[in-house]
């Protein structure tokens, strides 16, 4: 990437003492990193219920590999390589907290493998502040606790980072390559990420040596351009349908994202003044490849939540976890920036980092202290089981709800007949992510014996399915059945619906 430097034999030989002794010290500060990663994270890793995207995951990954495979021509492409790692992993076991066991490993990980890279790079006092920042970063370990791929793209994000800047004067091709389309393979969204990666190399190279970056390196981008683009072009033109929910984004909700990503107000306050002190000082740093690096984390940093957001505006795309690559590269200017100010005054820099870790600190107490993640299914389906009897009908807002019923039903629970569902159309059977329903009509034959009739939906449904064969039927069902209650829990409503007098089919007899 860079021309490389000369030496005497002499600075040769100083060089690789010095670098066995960086190597030593990375090894220790990475190790330390993830034992300390690794309590963080275990400490309530199972504590905390399954939510709907969760129990999709593993209902998807304990599917046998052809069904797996199948599912994600449909739903999911984007997350494909999780889900087979998930499909392996889940034949090991099944609990909750194994369930998000690859997450957890991945955060521990990722502390391990970016603070050995920043001591190997810059020195202890550099990787110790990306160990610290990254362990109480509330935002990664909230993912480092989810039975999702975010936590593992924000490893091959790292990973990925360090191939590209393994060496002083060029990358190490092949891994960057090979890192980086598993990277997108495991989240696309993290394309927005490499994307401004590159921008920052190449803005770099255009205004400080007046030339764009070596050929190879353009071949590497086009060559994960191309591995790639199935992958882009399925989801543009295929399961494009899948994130329709998402609403436009407002500004709150962008800034809410950037505080997500730094702990708070607080949190990004700081990492805010670090960053302009990173960025203020690009033009001191003594080596070429450190211009390049820091060039490369401020675009990381900023252009994929703020363009994410503006294609929002047009565009069903903007959640705050597609865009979590970009907390790696806050840390990674904050830690910048800290050694900025270090140089100056080493106990300022330690007071701004004790105060981020402080701040961080908060951020995970909360998150362990939170019972449920959105939803709190076992105490839904604890409420029902006690409340049902005998010929009792149940019916679900959403599939992804019937998803995350199911997986809390035990054998023996006493619960309401899912009325709905299909001869055969168990979700283990299914090329859906989803349990498949009957039609509206057949589904009037088995309500004629149900008198009373319970609904799983979605706060905003309001205590009544907004989609599926129960919303086709919604007229009817009303004619012949009322409200009775409704129950409120978190993420997730339960309603009560009893035949009303007289009435079958919605005939009044």
């Amino acid at each position: 990437m860079l021309p490389a430097t000369d030496t005497t034999p002499e600075r040769r030989q100083v060089g690789s003492e010095t670098a066995r002794d960086t190597a030593r010290h990375g090894l220790v500060v990475g190790l330390a990193a993830a034992g300390l990663a690794a309590i963080v994270v275990l400490h309530h890793l199972g504590t905390k219920p399954l939510w709907l995207d969760e129990s999709v995951t593993v209902s998807v990954a304990t599917r046998p590999l052809h069904r797996l495979l199948s599912v994600l021509p449909h739903q999911d492409a984007n997350a494909g390589l999780y889900y087979l790692v998930m499909h392996f992993w889940l034949r090991l076991g099944h609990t909750t907290a194994w369930d998000r066991g690859v997450s957890a490993a991945c955060f521990v990980a990722t502390a391990g493998a970016a603070s050995w890279l920043a001591t190997r790079w810059r020195g202890v006092w550099f990787g110790s502040a990306v160990a610290l920042l990254i362990v109480t970063n509330g935002f990664l370990l909230f993912y480092g606790q989810e039975a999702r791929p975010y936590s593992a793209a924000v490893l091959l994000a790292v990973l990925s980072t360090a191939a590209l800047f393994w060496h002083e004067d060029e990358p190490a091709y092949g891994p960057y390559v090979l890192l980086t389309v598993l990277l997108l393979y495991t989240d696309l969204f993290a394309a927005l990420f490499v994307v401004a990666q590159a921008a920052g190399i190449v803005i770099v190279h255009r205004r400080r040596y007046g030339s764009l970056p070596p050929r190879r390196l353009f071949s590497c981008w086009a060559l994960i351009g191309g591995l790639t683009a199935p992958l882009f072009l399925l989801m543009t033109l295929v399961e494009r349908s899948q994130i329709s929910w998402i609403q436009v984004p407002s500004l709150g909700y962008l800034e809410l994202t950037v505080r997500e990503m730094t702990n708070g107000r607080l949190g990004l306050v700081i990492v805010l003044g670090l960053a302009a002190v990173a960025i203020a000082g690009i033009r001191r740093l003594d080596s070429p490849r450190d211009r390049l690096v820091l060039a490369a984390l401020a675009v990381a940093c900023v252009a994929p939540p703020v363009l994410l957001w503006l294609a929002g505006q047009v565009l069903s795309v903007f959640v705050d976890r597609y865009v979590i690559s970009s907390t790696v590269a806050a840390i990674g200017l904050a830690a910048f920036g800290l050694e900025r100010v270090a140089r100056r005054s080493v106990a300022a820099a330690t007071v701004l980092l004790l105060l981020l870790v402080v701040v961080g600190g908060r951020a995970v107490l909360d998150l362990e202290r939170a019972p449920y993640k959105y939803e709190d299914p076992p105490v839904l389906v604890a409420f029902v089981a006690r409340h049902t009897l005998p010929g009792d009908a149940v019916g679900f807002g959403s599939p992804g709800l019937r998803t995350v019923v199911d997986s809390y039903l035990r054998p023996g629970t006493a619960f309401p007949v899912d009325v709905a569902l299909a001869p055969g159309g168990q979700a283990w059977l299914q090329d859906e992510d989803y349990a498949r329903e009957l039609s509206p009509a057949l589904l009037v034959g088995r309500l004629a014996s149900v008198d009373r009739l319970w609904f799983v939906t979605d706060p905003l449904d309001h205590g009544y399915p907004t989609s599926g064969s129960f919303f086709a039927l919604r007229t009817s069902i009303l004619r012949s059945f009322q409200r009775a209650a409704t129950t409120h829990f978190p993420g997730i409503d339960v309603t009560l619906y009893v035949r009303r007098s007289g009435h079958v089919n919605g005939r009044t007899t």
